[in-house]
């Protein structure tokens, strides 16, 4: 790794640091976001409410592949910043080609398994009749793309790790960018110019984007450009790669995991409680905005604390006291100043948001109500967010997968069940809010307990006071 890039995360200010590592993070993350907003402008320009739902029961497959991409991607960069912090180059060049071959070995059986099980894994996420065949044209092209979306995440994640974040910012970019000039010319006929392909078209023009942001920076790993090149000789198994990579990576593999579980029986649930079908389709159209819409917000946050997590990471593995705990203090102070102020802003602004995408009106009232509901405790979600990546940057799994397993897994499942059953559709609301409220709640109790485990980490040792004489 270049030394300007060490600099980074041992001697620049802090702040300023995370910053470096976080406004391209966030730049890139709100390009993904906007992206994915028009995305769904264009396909609510079909006029069609039934393509929406099908985008929304789409959903948790897209999530499954970021998860299996966040597994692997940021599990390594995690991973690779405490092995930069102790100073373990060979192993370092040995995690990064290992998970990019890995990353590219996972997109290509998720492609597979889709192919293969494409209309079963539709019903699994509760696809009615009515909606399957617009599942379907949008499922086959979304498929094809795990080959380059997997990798991708792994990539950007492993770029940002070694202090490369305007080169993640560019490839999500360009990626994001080919996609919105993609999809009008994919989607429509544009007086003949056009493909005029609809729905599958929005798909289609997905991948291509996803092709082309991954050539781009494949290209740099591949010309070592990031500082550790990618080589098949430096694929290895050995020195505990995997459990260094899963340590970090389950806990936010994990999270993805459940929010597909959780966005799953949120559909199922909304069609088992309606009162007609209609309904059920409508309530999944405006679920599936909502998700959209909230990954903005999420995005912006979580671009933030991926500019201070490759900082705590490599701080904990030089063991610097003091500069991990003014890290600590600095995302923290973020994550709930940030999601304060937006907060207000979407309380404020959903109704128009919705109907940016839908002229439906039950949609809109459902989506408007849906986005107030799920993010009035927005400020919960950073300090769940912060907890997780703190936890992710110092190996400790078993309380990243603490928090992982709760929001929407022990927590979020177990409350929707009981408020539908009590409530029916309008149980759905407060589900969301009420599974944050108390996972906030975990997330704060284990970060304390941390803090003081943290005081007899980084008290020197034997070992320590030997290389420092030395």
């Amino acid at each position: 790794m270049q030394t300007s890039n060490n600099d980074i995360l041992s001697d620049m200010p802090v702040s300023k640091a995370i910053m470096k590592i976080g406004i391209p993070a966030i730049s890139a993350m709100l390009v993904m976001a906007i992206y994915n907003l028009v995305d769904t402008y264009f396909i609510g320009l079909l006029n069609d409410d039934l393509a929406l739902a099908a985008v929304s029961v789409a959903f948790p497959i897209m999530s499954m592949m970021t998860a299996i991409g966040q597994v692997l991607g940021a599990g390594s960069a995690a991973a690779l910043g405490r092995a930069l912090g102790s100073d373990k180059q060979e192993y370092s060049h040995q995690l990064v080609s290992t998970t990019i071959i890995l990353s590219i070995i996972s997109g290509f059986l998720f492609m597979l398994m889709g192919f293969i099980w494409i209309e079963p894994i539709f019903r699994m996420f509760g696809t009615t009749d009515a909606v399957m065949g617009h599942a379907l044209q949008y499922g086959y092209w979304m498929y094809v793309g795990a080959i380059f979306s997997i990798p991708n995440q792994s990539f950007n994640n492993l770029a940002r790790a070694q202090t490369q974040a305007i080169l993640s910012m560019k490839a999500l970019s360009i990626g994001a960018i080919s996609n919105i000039i993609l999809d009008p010319i994919f989607m429509f006929d544009l007086n003949g110019f056009g493909l005029n392909m609809g729905l599958e078209g929005a798909s289609l023009a997905t991948t291509v984007a996803q092709a082309i942001g991954f050539l781009y920076i494949g290209s740099h790993f591949l010309r070592g450009k990031t500082g550790i090149p990618v080589k098949l000789n430096n694929f290895s198994l050995k020195d505990n790669i995997l459990p260094d990579i899963f340590k970090s990576g389950l806990p936010i593999g994990v999270t993805q995991m459940l929010s597909v579980i959780a966005v799953s029986f949120t559909n199922i649930a909304a069609i088992q409680f309606a009162t007609s079908e209609l309904e059920g389709a409508n309530f999944q159209s405006a679920y599936g905005l909502v998700l959209k819409i909230n990954m903005m917000f999420m995005y912006s946050v979580m671009g933030y604390l991926q500019g201070y997590q490759p900082i705590a990471s490599y701080t904990y593995g030089a063991k610097n006291k003091e500069r991990f705990f003014e890290a600590f203090n600095c995302a923290l102070k973020f994550a709930v100043g940030f999601t304060l102020v937006m907060t207000v802003t979407i309380q404020l602004a959903a109704g128009p948001l919705i109907k940016l995408f839908t002229q439906n009106a039950d949609i809109i009232f459902m989506g408007t109500k849906l986005l107030r509901y799920n993010t009035i405790l927005l400020v919960c979600l950073g300090l769940i967010f912060f907890g997780m990546l703190t936890f992710q940057a110092t190996g400790n799994a078993k309380q990243g997968g603490i928090i992982a397993l709760s929001r929407q897994g022990f927590l979020y499942l177990p409350i929707l069940f009981i408020l539908c059953s009590m409530m029916g559709l309008e149980g759905i609301y407060f589900a969301q809010p009420l599974a944050d409220l108390i996972t906030a709640g975990i997330s704060i109790s284990l970060l304390l307990k941390f803090r003081k485990d943290l005081e007899t980490y980084f008290e020197p040792t034997i070992e320590d006071a030997e290389v420092a004489i030395n």
